[in-house]
């Protein structure tokens, strides 16, 4: 098997991923050695956000929050450099702050929220190669 030239992650979910994943993640990065990483979207749950009804015994937005991004730190860590896919999930934040009628002016950037260095970068759709990856609604 050839080495992959892009390395496409999806639905990680955080913080309610599975637990090994970051040992799996580090094992494709050496094994692949990738030119390439796009992270498809949903790379966060936010719960918390959603517009659905939620279980009494969940956890907080803040709590929620603070343990996906203790996660995506744990990514930037491993990939450095990711194009992430803007997505259902992702969005989530900014959904709810146009229900509650703000402006996207006085909103953060995905970097900002996420605390991600400037190599991450957050994207309708991304095209590699004639390939476009996009996460769709």
């Amino acid at each position: 098997m050839g080495k992959a030239t892009v390395l496409t992650i999806s639905d990680t979910h955080f913080p309610y991923h599975r637990p090994e994943c970051f040992d799996f993640l580090n094992e494709l990065k050496k094994s692949y050695k990738p030119k390439h990483v796009v992270h498809l979207g949903d790379e966060v749950e936010l719960s918390a956000f959603s517009k659905w009804q939620k279980d009494p015994a969940m956890t907080g937005a803040r709590d929620e929050y603070l343990a996906a991004l203790k996660c995506m730190k744990m990514l930037y860590k491993i990939f450095p450099k990711v194009q992430v896919c803007v997505s259902s999930h992702g969005s989530r934040i900014y959904r709810k702050a146009m229900d509650a009628g703000l402006p996207m002016e006085v909103m953060k950037s995905y970097r900002q929220i996420w605390e991600a260095p400037s190599t991450w970068t957050w994207h309708d759709r991304i095209v590699i190669d004639n390939v476009c990856y996009i996460h769709g609604h």
